[in-house]
């Protein structure tokens, strides 16, 4: 390429490389206990995973989980990701010190837990699923991902069309102030029907 001045040079070509990085919004950040947060991910890439620390010991792999907080107290929260770039697979992660602020007595302390049985299969795909929780719930809530959902504590689900579903498990119990609480735990791509 010649220009006005008859100098010989190359187009130059920049290689943009897209964006990656970790980010997160949470609602509420403060409150009294027990405190039910929804986090919202706000990231930016290629994402292939999800890594939530909520600064209690407890995790969660769901893009967009919900977490309640059960004592007092300010909890750092992070959010890793992965993605792959070529064959190397990458990471970023997203540090909020002292994001959820928790303050006034601890609430009745019920953890939520459930199993499933088979995980996996071809359409129709019938699971039994079987709730594991502390606390002494007085009301289930499955939600199959699917559409449908059920209030038994030990249900059996049908799964009629092929693909990949989340699974989420809110229980309600009443504390020793005879306040209401809930606890919610969502398994990402739990069920997976061919």
């Amino acid at each position: 390429m010649i220009d006005e001045n008859n100098i010989d040079s190359l187009p130059l070509h920049i290689r943009t490389e897209p964006p990656f990085y970790a980010d997160f919004t949470a609602n509420p950040v403060s409150g009294n206990p027990p405190l039910t947060v929804q986090f919202t991910d706000a990231s930016d890439g290629n994402i292939m995973r999800y890594l939530y620390r909520f600064g209690d010991g407890f995790s969660s792999m769901s893009q967009n989980p919900v977490y309640t907080y059960r004592r007092p107290g300010n909890y750092t929260v992070s959010l890793t990701i992965w993605q792959m770039d070529g064959r190397t697979l990458s990471s970023k992660t997203m540090v909020k010190e002292n994001y959820i602020r928790v303050e006034g007595a601890p609430g009745p302390d019920v953890r939520t837990n459930f199993s499933a049985t088979p995980v996996s299969g071809t359409a129709p795909l019938q699971v039994a699923f079987t709730g594991n929780s502390s606390g002494s719930p007085i009301l289930w809530k499955y939600s199959f991902g699917d559409g449908f959902m059920s209030t038994q504590k030990n249900p059996t689900h049908t799964y009629r069309r092929p693909g990949t579903y989340t699974v989420k498990l809110t229980v309600w119990t009443i504390g020793p102030d005879r306040k209401l609480a809930t606890e919610t735990i969502e398994r990402a791509s739990y069920i997976t029907v061919a």
